[in-house]
């Protein structure tokens, strides 16, 4: 269960675009980073997807750099950038929110695609629409075992795709002006069929929703969201599940809005107030209603009634940059979060960078002591002795970090965009040193936290017994 943001090219910091993803799975999914190179593929290769289609591949793909879970690329979770300044942005499970008239009317084929697909479709695409083509066909051709939804942009244009069932889908073009918040619940509301420059979807839809009965053009517009969703509003205990995490989101980006936290449909797509700056993003995945009644984390413990944005069992996080006016190699960048950004930093890795360091590329499903991801997910478990207290603790140092990174980051693609013009691997390394110097800086401080929380905690438990207070 999951968090994104996508947004058109005029919605960010100028010259930017962007996106922002929380992978919210079992806490133990450990996350890592890996180089996926360019490659020559030999005729008639082809990709064997975990549940169980085979995919031919062409004579080319992409190199890409992506965070992934420890299932694979192809397990669906991967936030990827490719050669072609393409970003996908992870993914989002809709299966618990679409209701029993679509599932029944277009059935998940038990041997179809699921969200791995969508790896393979970026490292075959140029844009952002040709990838959420891609995978519509992979849909169309070998039908949908899993209904998702992911957003896909590039320097020019964001897209964002939804699966209906076993073989429906569509898509939609975020407009130039405004973002798209999602948090697995079906989100593209209603559709103008003509208008095919920014929407695209499967083949005979309109006449499929018509036959099955879903949809009557006698009753008003077609609108998908309430054709193939809402199935979270038919129980009281999940009528506000992901409802409240799109409003949190909006309270932060767009509050003059005015938005209320109990509204049963949200746009689709919103203005934000001011251009979203990466820092904005990070909050926004962090998000916890700590300035709201809705408050995650009290002195009296938990409350579990409302889901935030930012939660304790994230197994990793991103957000994903791409200049419009640089090379992929020193624009493209992802602020790698292995582990809840609730106790782990955004750590940037361009795309031109030649390597990753060892810890971060590491990660299974059990403890590892050198594992970047299991480094935090370690100060993530001590922090749930009391998140009250010890998360302001974690966020004032991996801010401080960030702060840091955030600041030399100009310097540093300066240094580099000098040397990319006679010597792109001294520019590639000039990156990758930079990356390096940041990740160990970053695994050294949850060390030194590790020790301070296990110290405080410690200290705190004759509190459990003792009468009175333990001073000499």
């Amino acid at each position: 269960m999951c968090y994104m943001l996508i947004g058109g090219k005029n919605v960010f910091e100028k010259g930017l675009m962007m996106g922002g993803h929380n992978d919210d799975l079992n806490g133990y999914e450990a996350a890592s980073l890996e180089l996926y190179p360019h490659r020559i593929r030999e005729a008639g290769e082809s990709i064997a997807l975990p549940t169980g289609p085979v995919i031919p591949t062409p004579g080319e793909t992409a190199r890409c750099i992506a965070l992934k879970t420890f299932r694979g690329d192809l397990a669906g979770d991967t936030i990827a950038i490719n050669e072609h300044n393409v970003c996908l942005m992870g993914g989002e499970n809709l299966l618990m929110d679409r209701n029993e008239r679509a599932a029944a009317a277009d059935p998940l084929v038990e041997n179809g695609v699921a969200g791995g697909v969508r790896f393979v479709a970026l490292m075959q695409s140029r844009t952002a629409r040709e990838c959420v083509e891609r995978i519509g066909r992979y849909y169309t051709e070998y039908g949908n075992k899993f209904p998702c939804a992911v957003g896909v942009f590039d320097t020019e244009e964001a897209w964002y795709i939804e699966g209906g069932g076993g073989t429906t889908w569509l898509a939609v073009r975020v407009p130039d002006d405004c973002y798209l918040i999602q948090s697995n619940g079906y989100r593209i509301n209603e559709v103008d069929w003509d208008d095919t420059e920014n929407v695209l979807h499967s083949e005979g839809l309109r006449e499929f929703v018509i036959e099955k009965g879903l949809w009557n053009p006698a009753e008003g517009p077609f609108n998908w969201a309430r054709t193939f969703g809402r199935r979270f509003l038919e129980d009281p205990s999940t009528y506000y599940y992901n409802s409240r995490r799109i409003w949190s989101g909006l309270r932060l980006l767009s509050p003059s809005a005015g938005f209320g936290p109990d509204e049963e449909e949200y746009p689709t797509f919103v203005k934000p107030d001011q251009p979203i700056t990466r820092e904005k993003i990070m909050e926004l995945l962090r998000d916890c209603n700590g300035d709201n009644a809705f408050r995650a984390f009290t002195e009296q413990g938990v409350e579990n009634a409302v889901r935030p944005i930012g939660v304790p069992h994230c197994i990793h996080s991103a957000v994903a940059e791409l200049s419009c006016d640089r090379p992929v190699e020193l624009g493209g960048v992802l602020w790698s979060c292995l582990g809840s950004p609730l106790a782990a930093p955004y750590l940037p890795h361009h795309f031109g960078i030649s390597r990753i360091a060892p810890e971060m590329e590491e990660g299974s499903d059990s403890f590892s002591k050198t594992s970047a991801f299991w480094n935090f997910r370690e100060l993530m478990n001590l922090a749930s002795a009391d998140f009250y207290q010890h998360l302001p603790e974690l966020s004032k140092e991996w801010s401080a970090l960030e702060d840091r990174a955030l600041a030399f980051k100009p310097a540093v693609e300066k240094q580099a965009a000098e040397a990319w013009e006679s010597d792109p691997e001294k520019a590639a390394e000039i990156l990758t040193a930079w990356a390096e110097s940041l990740d160990y800086e970053a695994l050294k401080t949850a060390d030194r936290l590790r020790g301070a929380l296990n110290r405080k905690i410690a200290g705190s438990l004759y509190r459990r017994f003792a009468k009175g207070s333990l001073e000499w």
